[in-house]
């Protein structure tokens, strides 16, 4: 464009970019505060104390098929209810949980939780089947979670709500992230996507800014008949001690309860242990600690973080036995779950 016309609107153009400027300098001047001003911010509000506050993004991640949704439903429902999650008090609110995975199985989860834990699911929006995209729907989803005046909302999938999008993208999760933004200034609600692992790694599938993103991140593992819960990441707290339930068989369905105090073996890898160590007893006569590690965890049969966990639950349950840097077992008949422990 030339002319005295197109100098003309490209002025516009620069005194329009000015003033869009200067308001913006404005705005943030309004939001300027020195170190004693921070006292005016208030402190992260708990939603499910110890684990999860309200207004932030968390993810609750774990490898399939290892009761993510039934951990994210468990604590929906005690948020809902107003009630403890296995001891730690909630803040009572609306929940959305958007279900985009395993809609078909959701009405026996939630009577089972609802038998199991004398309450109903009164208070909880269900979002289920359908096709919701955390970006292109980020808007209705933020209108709709305002709407409901929802505390906590709850994707499940991250998988299934970004299809279209590369998890590996710095500039596709860049977006996700956004969407989920959106929906927790809208709220001031913890918005939580429930996501994998990636197979034999611990930390969310894709793309690093996922962790830089999270306020919180949350950990489920099944082992045996056990779900371990565990919490790498807490940003404005110390992290939560790990929280070991059991799943049990529950009208259909499963439900989570906390473990007795047997001093039986519930788990695969306390299992493996003992048959460690009752092989290597068997072939040498004694077992030192680098013996039964280097057997549980050669080629990756075992994480380390494992191995120490099941390693530290045996000896707690009294099933082993240390003396002089070696190892034995207390009783060879212990460690059942519903099992010979010795047959294989």
């Amino acid at each position: 464009m030339t002319g005295d016309l197109g100098q003309e609107l490209l002025a516009g153009w620069e005194a329009d970019e000015e003033t869009r400027v200067q308001l913006r300098v404005e705005e943030l001047r309004g939001r300027l505060t020195d170190a004693a001003g921070l006292v005016r911010i208030p402190p992260p509000v708990p939603l499910v104390e110890g684990w999860f506050n309200m207004d932030t993004l968390g993810w609750l991640v774990g490898e399939p098929g290892h009761l993510k949704s039934f951990v994210a439903q468990d604590v929906a429902g005690c948020v809902a209810g107003g009630a403890p999650w296995h001891g730690a008090p909630t803040k009572q609110c609306t929940v959305m949980y958007v279900v985009l995975e395993g809609a078909p199985g959701l009405n026996a989860r939630i009577r089972a939780w609802e038998e199991h834990n004398a309450m109903t699911h009164e208070g909880q929006f269900l979002v289920p089947r359908g096709r919701v995209h955390l970006v292109r729907d980020a808007e209705p989803l933020a209108k709709l979670a305002e709407e409901l005046k929802a505390g906590l909302v709850i994707i499940d999938t991250q998988n299934r709500a970004t299809v279209g999008l590369d998890e590996n993208s710095n500039v596709d999760m860049g977006h996700m992230i956004a969407g989920m933004e959106l929906i927790r200034e809208r709220t001031h609600a913890c918005v939580i996507n429930v996501h994998h692992t990636a197979i034999g790694q611990t930390r969310p599938r894709g793309h690093s800014s996922i962790d830089g993103a999270a306020d919180t991140i949350v950990r489920v593992a099944k082992d045996g008949g056990l779900v371990k819960i565990a919490n790498p990441k807490q940003k404005d707290a110390g992290q939560q001690a790990s929280l070991v339930l059991n799943v049990e068989l529950h009208h259909g369905s499963l439900a989570l309860v906390e473990p007795g105090t047997s001093g039986l073996a519930r788990t695969d890898s306390e299992m493996k242990i003992l048959r460690a160590l009752r092989d290597i007893v068997a072939t040498r006569g004694h077992a030192t600690h680098a013996d039964i590690k280097s057997s549980c965890t050669s080629n990756g049969a075992m994480a380390v973080s494992t191995f120490n966990w099941a390693l530290r639950k045996v000896k707690e349950r009294g099933l082993i036995v240390a003396s002089k840097g070696t190892y034995t077992l207390a009783d060879p008949t212990q460690g059942r779950l519903s099992e010979d422990p010795w047959s294989n």
